[in-house]
């Protein structure tokens, strides 16, 4: 595996109140690496008032979900009941995923663009 798995907790990074829209809870899983800062981007959300999670894959992201994050998947199968995003991180870090989520504004960051 090339680059270290890591997750991003939308809803509390500190730009989640823009970015959220219709998810009422997303969370990001990649690639990251130091060359690289970001490889193939999956995303498991949970929609308002279901505790069913969906899975979005974009392009770069299949490959990525075949060989390296395998292991996600099957314990994703496992699952015999609703997970709660609270339940899935904590599934990703012990699988060894990093949380990445930033919480607090950066410094250097002025404003981010309406998403919306």
């Amino acid at each position: 595996m090339s680059g270290t798995p890591g997750f991003v907790r939308t809803s509390q990074a500190w730009y989640g109140a823009i970015a959220l829209g219709p998810c009422a809870e997303p969370v990001c899983i990649a690639m990251y690496g130091a060359q690289q800062p970001r490889r193939g981007e999956l995303v498991v959300e949970w929609r308002a008032l279901d505790e069913r999670p969906e899975l979005r894959v974009w392009q770069d992201g299949w490959d990525l979900l075949a060989r390296d994050f395998s292991g996600l998947l099957r314990h994703m199968v496992r699952l015999d009941s609703a997970c709660s995003p609270d339940d899935f991180c904590a599934m990703l870090q012990r699988l060894g995923f990093a949380d990445r989520t930033i919480e607090r504004k950066p410094a250097n960051v002025e404003a981010l663009p309406r998403l919306r």
